[in-house]
């Protein structure tokens, strides 16, 4: 076992509900034979997680290298052209060529960054055509991409390509000229690959873009749509100066907070109006981008801020992978990003109210949250306008027509952009600042299903087996552990009574229950719900989050590190909760996840046969890509029959329905390429070419594990010293979701977990 030489503790979460809804019923989980029971060991102990500390969260040196070489068929008569190039905060340009249409450059620029990771990706790299003149400079036009689209690049770089220039502001002007140029991205000290250039004498314009491998040549514009409709659980106070003045004249018990949502896309910014002093806001408003699609960005951004009277001060923020709420393939298969409606957790910096808080840009999405801070209620839609640069494509195809809204400002308000706006640790909020062009704002209705939803409980039980290497610093000190989920057992927090199931929820899992359900009438039976459905007295369902208070004890030959005597009596932690029934999203990632670990474990072990040069390398792997095809072939099984079951169903969303059909597709076309793989003959190298494969393989089914539309919460486990908040850990809540099907149940459930506190 590797200890962190800070302080860890061990929590085992009950088999029978380490969190487990009322009245877990089948329409939620597969049926028996969704997956092999070969996957699921028993064991009574979690797999140690040695990876403490994230070092992708320091901020690193990045370098960004662009070579402009040349521009052609630039619109405009008698212009003197320069090319202007925007990253970021920095900006450097050209020289100006006078009259001509055609101008040669070959000049170089190196932009150098130190900024964390997640920030770094997300800039956008800008290329700007300028016809200078003595008074003013007129814009020819412009091509954008971020850095995330340049690094997933072969070689992390563009070599020899032509920028497609456009004029966002006038999408039915069509094409304004090319520029050529070379693009790279670089950590400190990597070694560039030198790329080959082709013969300017067969060099074709069109067929050499700076697109990704995939992208169509002609790219249409398209309205992206993100409707805001309401949040919830926001941090009730203000960490202000100014509010904690006015919260001494007023009380705990008023939201100090006025929160508003920014969105921001591809270097474009939007937000909703505010609204005053409120932690469950509801605005109802859509703000809508136009951008060329598929676009040259990987990534959309959510964040809430609280409006203040002296500076705004971020609450949260979420990030859209853009390639997780599509699918970019042609045909049937492809669909347009999407999204909801459905809830987003925020997660940042715990919820201290103090004035010396150093981890706000926690809350602006540089590094992993500590705490939740809330929940936005939204959806994503995307149109495919006719015209633009390209024809209508078969793209506008897959997606309904939008209706109609009438214009208008939200609430009144001129759309701004968010002050102070993710400025430390890398500068990654520029487009906040101002410099990022404004989209458009106009009220939308709020989808029947919002107002119909209806929550059920969970509940989350574990016990606290031992906690030790505790730093003597802090062990002076009474020491307790909270868990939370949202903010259901937050001491710092308080949440309002859960509505009671409605009757039209129950008819609905009644009627999707699947035919081996009826054991679940049992009280002996494992899936009988631990909460009753009925009403019952508020003291039955009181919670208790946090351990006693205790002193901890020196560990007997070093005084360095002291532990809890718990050898007798093992303190144990329950919390009732309150969420929306969409366990079935987990249900089919710990489905999909249970079938990547096999997966992965028996290709480490051929891999580690095929090393030690064992001739009994290639048979092993036959056989592991053998069962993985039946192990993908019981979960397509149980997700058509799923999706039998649930198409009259008006609770799955559009993502929902589109998800499990990917992933059906997937893993069939996953499966003929291991059979593929199997049938192959044996030759020269092939058992390593075979591992090549089967490790493509582990990577694409790993994809499609991760389930963007969030349910319950991440869980907290904070070890307070003299009820201050000191280290924490945080689990995923589908690591220990109970269910009565094993091969759905979360990898943790029910298992001593040892959590390295950080």
């Amino acid at each position: 076992m590797t200890r962190l030489p800070q302080k860890y503790s061990e929590v085992e979460a009950s088999s029978e509900a380490s969190l487990l809804q009322d009245g877990e019923n089948s329409e939620d989980q597969p049926g028996p034979s969704a997956v092999r029971s070969r996957v699921i060991r028993n064991t009574r102990r979690s797999k140690l997680k040695t990876r403490i500390q994230e070092s992708e969260g320091k901020p690193q040196s990045f370098q960004i290298a662009i070579n402009i070489t040349e521009a052609r068929q630039l619109v405009g008569e008698n212009i003197d052209p320069s090319v202007v190039i925007e990253i970021g905060d920095e900006k450097k340009q050209t020289t100006v060529k006078e009259g001509t249409n055609a101008p040669f450059y070959n000049e170089y620029f190196v932009f150098d960054f130190f900024a964390h990771k997640e920030v770094f990706f997300d800039k956008v790299i800008k290329l700007t055509v300028m016809h200078s003149k003595m008074l003013r400079s007129f814009c020819v036009g412009s091509f954008k991409l971020d850095v995330w689209t340049v690094y997933r690049q072969p070689g992390h770089q563009f070599i020899n390509k032509w920028a497609m220039l456009t004029n966002p502001g006038d999408i039915s002007t069509g094409v304004k000229g090319y520029v050529k140029c070379d693009i790279s991205v670089s950590a400190k000290g990597d070694a560039m690959q030198p790329g080959q250039k082709a013969s300017d004498a067969e060099e074709q314009i069109d067929k050499n873009l700076l697109i990704p491998e995939g992208f169509p040549a002609e790219r249409p514009w398209a309205r992206f749509c993100v409707k805001v409709y309401r949040a919830e659980g926001l941090p009730r106070n203000n960490s202000s100066i100014m509010a904690n003045v006015t919260k001494a004249f007023i009380g705990d018990n008023t939201a100090l907070i006025d929160p508003y949502v920014v969105v921001s896309f591809f270097r474009q910014v939007g937000r909703t109006s505010t609204q005053k002093s409120t932690a469950d806001p509801v605005w109802n408003e859509q703000i809508v981008f136009t951008e060329m699609f598929p676009p040259l960005c990987q990534r959309l951004k959510i964040q809430v801020w609280d409006e203040g009277s002296m500076s705004d001060v971020a609450i949260g923020t979420h990030h859209f992978d853009l390639r997780r709420i599509s699918n970019e393939q042609d045909g049937d298969r492809g669909f347009l990003p999407t999204f909801g409606p459905a809830w987003i957790n925020l997660y940042g910096s715990a919820r201290n109210f103090s004035l010396g808080d150093d981890t706000g840009e926690l809350n602006e999405g540089i590094g992993e949250g500590v705490s939740y801070r809330g929940r936005v209620y939204l959806e994503l839609a995307v149109e495919i306008l006719s015209g633009g640069t390209g024809s209508e494509s078969k793209l506008s195809r897959m997606v309904k027509p939008v209706k109609d809204v009438k214009a208008g400002k939200a609430g009144g308000k001129e759309v701004k952009a968010a002050a102070g706006g993710g400025g430390g640790g890398g500068g990654g909020g520029e487009e906040e600042k101002g410099k990022g062009a404004a989209a458009e704002v106009l009220p939308v209705e709020s989808p029947p299903a919002l107002d119909a939803d209806n929550k059920e409980s969970f509940l989350l039980f574990g016990v606290l087996l031992e906690a030790t290497m505790i730093d003597r610093k802090i062990g002076d000190r009474p020491i307790s552990f909270e868990f939370s989920l949202g903010n259901y057992g937050n001491v710092l927090e308080s949440v309002a009574p859960p509505t009671i199931a409605s009757p039209a929820l129950s008819l609905r899992r009644r009627e999707l229950d699947l035919p081996d359900a009826n054991m679940a009438s049992s009280p002996a039976s494992p899936t009988s719900p631990l909460l009753p459905r009925e009403p019952q007295d508020a003291s039955t369902k009181t919670s208790r989050p946090t351990t006693s208070p205790e002193k901890p004890l020196i560990v007997e030959g070093n005084r360095y590190y002291m532990y809890l005597p718990l050898e007798k009596q093992k303190p144990c932690v329950h919390v009732v909760s309150h969420w929306e029934d969409r366990t079935y999203r987990l249900y089919n990632s710990n489905m999909l996840e249970n079938i990547a670990v096999l997966f992965e474990e028996g290709v480490a072990s051929a891999a580690e046969l095929h090393r030690k040069s064992d001739p009994s390398a290639e048979s092993l792997l036959r056989t592991v890509l053998r069962d993985f095809c039946l192990d993908a072939r019981s979960f397509i099984a149980a997700a058509e029959a799923k999706l039998k079951a649930e198409l009259k169903s008006n609770y799955l969303t559009q993502l929902d329905k589109k998800r499990l059909t990917m992933c059906k597709q997937e893993l069939e076309t996953m499966i003929g390429e291991a059979q593929s793989t199997v049938e192959k003959k044996r030759k020269a190298g092939g058992v390593k070419e075979m591992l090549q494969e089967a490790t493509k393989l582990t990577q694409r089914l790993r994809f499609l594990v991760e389930e963007p539309q969030h349910t319950v919460p991440d869980l907290f486990v904070w070890l307070l010293s003299n009820n201050k908040r000191v280290a924490y850990a945080r689990l995923r809540t589908r690591d220990l979701l109970f269910s009565s099907v094993q091969e759905a149940q979360g990898v943790d459930c029910g298992k001593i977990i040892t959590l390295f506190l950080k």
